[in-house]
């Protein structure tokens, strides 16, 4: 299965051809099971995420290198805004 992306360019679709394969021939309630053991693993996934330790301490430390970029970017937007603004007020 291929998507259309910018500029005509096929995209391969997100999802392996060999789930697809194994997966066309299944009746609704086959296909419904599915959905709801994938929708398991999943939350799974989800719980080992936070249970990691190691990634939760590297996302604190991208969240504190982030920090004078973050405020900065937010800065320089609420001044377009005011500016923004500013500039209605006067009319242009």
């Amino acid at each position: 299965m291929t998507e259309k992306r910018g500029r005509g360019r096929p995209q391969k679709s997100p999802v392996e051809a060999e789930f697809i394969e194994s997966v066309q021939s299944l009746d609704g309630s086959a296909l419904k099971s599915k959905i709801v053991e994938i929708n398991k693993y999943v939350k799974e996934l989800k719980s080992a995420e936070k249970e990691d330790n190691d990634l939760q301490s590297l996302k604190e430390q991208v969240k504190t290198a982030r920090e004078p970029y973050s405020a900065a970017f937010n800065g320089a937007a609420h001044k377009i805004d005011y500016l923004l603004e500013l500039l209605a007020s006067k009319g242009q």
